[in-house]
């Protein structure tokens, strides 16, 4: 299947406002494609700028589901993604409740993409997580200890 759909872009320095909240787009950490849901996700370092935090926001949009042929039933497929969506969500709850994961913040959607994003029509999801503190592991994993 061809990965150029036109929706190759970069979130870094982009600035967000969900609701009264505005967040600014630091670093993207990583990217994909989800084939069987006409989806892309994106996990980001941000700044939640009304009150000076640190978050980890993670962002996953529609694509146009005929660039995909696996998917036959779009309305389904559009709301087993959002199913996802929410349960995602709530596994992010249950790691941090149990000590294992970053807080959340804020979960939310919007029925409209942005006009500049690939898929105007489609919807698109935001977590919004406190940023973990510490190293990143994959930098320091050979200096530490068995």
């Amino acid at each position: 299947m061809p990965r150029n759909r036109g929706y190759r872009f970069n979130w870094e320095g982009r600035e967000l406002e969900l609701g009264i909240y505005k967040f600014k787009i630091e670093k993207q950490l990583s990217k994909w494609v989800d084939d069987v849901l006409a989806q892309r996700h994106v996990l980001t370092l941000a700044h939640y700028v009304n009150e000076d935090i640190p978050v980890m926001l993670k962002i996953r949009y529609e694509l146009n589901p005929k660039n995909f042929p696996i998917i036959e039933d779009v309305e389904e497929t559009r709301e087993i993604g959002r199913r996802h969506h929410l349960f995602e969500a709530s596994l992010y709850k249950l790691l941090h409740e149990i000590g294992h994961g970053p807080k959340v913040m804020m979960v939310t959607k919007r029925d409209r993409q942005s006009e500049w994003m690939p898929y105007p029509e489609g919807r698109i999801f935001f977590t919004v997580l406190r940023r973990v503190p510490g190293e990143n592991v994959g930098k320091i994993r050979n200096e530490l200890s068995r």
